[in-house]
């Protein structure tokens, strides 16, 4: 009876996501202005995308490599990291509807995770991030400095089974940071534009156990939570100068949030609430 009862509010759950997701597709209908094809330069999270635009009214684009210079009145959205840097340069040729598009710069220290830590301790931020030596504590994270999607992440649960990671632990693309238990895991996705959040919406996973490593372990629950953090965030972000989309994951611990990392892209989970978090733009 339970686990009965269990399944049904997870079920009640996600119906009240797509509800919600209807709901904020439907307010971009009413928008006058809205006259601007949305252009993908892949087919990644089409089906999100389509979900979330679909009562919207607006025109979607997929798989149009980088090519943007034959589509000057789409509003291009960057979906991977590679779109970034061409975005950026077609935003300072004038070929692009605007959109706040991340400096190289920027993108560059977010997406280094190794440069990310660096930067972080360097601007007194260092207390809100997992500690960089593990003092010989299991479990504990080997990561690889660029990466996306938890590809090239390793938890390391005892001292014993570190011996089967020392290639990589001697790899200066790889490095060792603290792991913070826990089976709730938090995604804050932002629009920042002119130093300033203008959206934000944040996604609470739930795991079944309290090691996971997100994109290899299925949450069994994910929805909309509410917003928090936001002040701390928006220093961060001012710090490195970052504009646009970005998602930061980070987790609780003892009441304090732990920052894991800021992708400087869309994140994933954002992908069919992405008419919320761009409909100043459209």
């Amino acid at each position: 009876m339970k686990d009965w009862l269990i399944n049904k509010l997870y079920d009640l759950i996600r119906l009240i996501n797509r509800v919600e997701i209807n709901r904020m597709g439907a307010k971009i209908r009413s928008n006058p202005h809205r006259k601007n094809p949305i252009g993908f330069t892949g087919n990644q999270y089409r089906s999100e995308f389509e979900l979330g635009f679909q009562r919207s009214g607006c025109r979607l684009i997929f798989d149009l490599g980088h090519e943007l210079t034959r589509h000057p009145t789409v509003l291009m959205i960057p979906v991977g990291i590679g779109d970034l840097n061409v975005l950026f340069q077609r935003n300072r040729e004038g070929k692009s509807v605007v959109f706040p598009v991340p400096s190289p710069q920027s993108v560059k220290v977010l997406n280094d995770k190794v440069l990310f830590l660096a930067f972080m301790r360097s601007h007194s931020f260092a207390s809100y991030l997992p500690a960089d030596e593990i003092g010989g504590k299991y479990p504990c994270m080997l990561k690889k400095r660029i990466s996306e999607g938890g590809t090239d992440c390793y938890l390391i649960p005892t001292l014993e089974e570190r011996n089967n990671y020392l290639d990589k632990i001697s790899d200066p693309q790889f490095f060792l940071q603290e792991f913070i238990p826990g089976s709730v895991e938090y995604a804050a996705h932002l629009m920042v534009n002119d130093g300033s959040i203008l959206r934000s919406l944040t996604v609470k996973y739930h795991f079944s156990h309290p090691y996971p490593i997100k994109f290899k372990d299925t949450p069994i629950l994910k929805y909309r939570c509410r917003k928090r953090y936001l002040p701390l965030f928006n220093s961060v972000l001012n710090a490195i100068h970052f504009e646009g989309l970005c998602c930061i994951n980070y987790k609780i611990r003892r009441g304090k949030v732990v920052i894991l990392e800021i992708n400087p892209r869309l994140g994933a989970s954002a992908s069919a609430y992405l008419p919320f978090l761009i409909q100043d733009f459209l």
